[in-house]
């Protein structure tokens, strides 16, 4: 989903109606729920929510048509019962755009939230949704578009994503709080081409890290923070790919890389360029790979030397120990892959105790608690500024030598111990490693 940048519309001028006449229609009003089909035409425009309206059938909106929003008002496409459909027919004629907008009817005042249930679809070409997320009406985090997938901690079952959205050129602006809020595993679909969100009071973007993969091409701008917030709610993940959009994804939770039920591990994925950024507002800030043998976890996050992926703190002014770090504790011995890498202000408390040779206590910046793997899998990578007793904690038991993973790795501002050796199956050289471990 790369966008040609010659594509891409003006979105000041998609904001200020492009190349749209003013409307010459008092307005049409809509109340209620719409359970029959209906075209919202430009002739009858502006449409005007004065109060909160269901989508339960299809509609479709005209280029050119206005929806007008009174505050703290929203739409609600589809229902627990009831399928929905909001198809917006914006539109770009040469270097013209002739766009949807949902804007509020009071300059200074917010509308509310445009809904999209898991029974609910929308199509949102060359749309603008412009001053929502009205904060004292806001729910479940908020967002001037909130959609839910099917997937939601409360219905049983297998999880997947619902890609109940399908967003070509839409621009979210000037939100309260949250732009895009996607929630229980809701999704775009694969042939959106891009969204652009600025101005928001919040996080421009969140989205369950299972689903993030989906995200087409983003432009944010002016946000709080231009990020994007990978929200981790389920005792699982599916796998996925962290594509390179041009934005740092953050994750203000720990991260559990572990399928939902025993079977295949759960694979992230993580593209050349992209920086992935770990808060410590929880003790377990980071990446814990596995949690049993039967629920495993990969990181396949091959960066190249132009474009390394950076695994680093979210803090304002980062510093040693900011976030615990990765912790392998359940994954295969083949099939993980970190390459030019730069991991950074890693080693926090982890709570490890006496894996390898030392210290007893174990904080590091990559903690493989794990069977001997078979390759040493992080490669041509740095480790810096991390705190902790060691870089890389060896933390097998084993009468084989290696692998090595000091030999093609850079360490700098790290503790003393880069990487500390494996236990043999008679225990280390070491017998009281309570504070100094025994190191490669």
């Amino acid at each position: 989903n790369v966008v040609v940048p010659g594509d891409r519309p003006d979105y000041d001028s998609m904001a200020n109606r492009g190349a749209c006449a003013a409307a010459t229609c008092a307005g049409t009003v809509h109340s209620g729920d719409v359970t029959a089909d209906e075209t919202w035409t430009a002739a009858a425009a502006p449409h005007v929510i004065e109060s909160n309206v269901r989508i339960l059938a299809n509609v479709v909106i005209e280029p050119c048509a206005d929806v007008v929003l009174n505050a703290g008002v929203g739409l609600q496409v589809g229902s627990t019962s009831a399928a929905g459909s909001l198809v917006t027919q914006g539109r770009k004629v040469g270097d013209q755009v002739e766009p949807v907008r949902f804007v509020s009817s009071t300059p200074g005042k917010k509308w509310g939230t445009l809904v999209v249930e898991p029974t609910g679809k929308v199509d949102l070409s060359y749309t603008v949704l412009a001053s929502g997320n009205d904060p004292a009406s806001s729910s479940n985090g908020g967002g001037t578009l909130r959609a839910y997938g099917a997937s939601s901690a409360s219905v049983s079952g297998p999880v997947s994503i619902t890609a109940n959205v399908r967003a070509n050129f839409l621009l979210v602006d000037d939100s309260g709080e949250i732009g895009l809020n996607f929630l229980s595993y809701a999704g775009f679909t694969s042939d959106s081409t891009e969204v652009a969100v600025r101005r928001s009071g919040g996080n421009p973007i969140e989205m369950e890290l299972g689903a993030v993969g989906t995200l087409p091409s983003v432009l944010l701008q002016g946000n709080s923070v231009d990020e994007i917030a990978a929200q981790h709610t389920r005792s699982g993940t599916l796998s996925t790919t962290f594509r390179n959009v041009g934005y740092p994804y953050r994750f203000p939770r720990p991260v559990y890389l572990q399928p939902f039920e025993d079977g295949a591990p759960a694979v992230l994925t993580v593209e050349p360029g992209v920086t992935l950024k770990f808060s410590h507002e929880t003790n377990n800030s980071g990446i814990f790979v596995g949690t049993s043998a039967q629920r495993q976890g990969v990181i396949v996050a091959n960066g190249t030397a132009d474009k390394p992926i950076r695994f680093t703190s979210a803090q304002a002014s980062p510093a040693a120990g900011d976030w615990i770090g990765i912790y392998y504790r359940y994954t295969p011995s083949t099939g993980n892959s970190i390459r030019n890498a730069i991991i950074e202000y890693a080693g926090r408390d982890s709570g490890a105790q006496s894996y390898g040779c030392g210290p007893n206590e174990n904080n590091a910046s990559v903690l493989l608690l794990i069977d001997r793997p078979d390759d040493a899998f992080i490669q041509n990578s740095t480790l810096r500024n991390g705190a902790g007793d060691t870089g890389i904690l060896s933390g097998w038991r084993s009468n084989l030598d290696g692998p090595d993973f000091k030999a093609t790795n850079t360490f700098e501002s790290m503790p003393a111990c880069a990487v500390s050796r494996w236990q043999s199956e008679s225990g280390c050289k070491t017998p009281d490693r309570t504070t100094q471990p025994e190191c490669l």
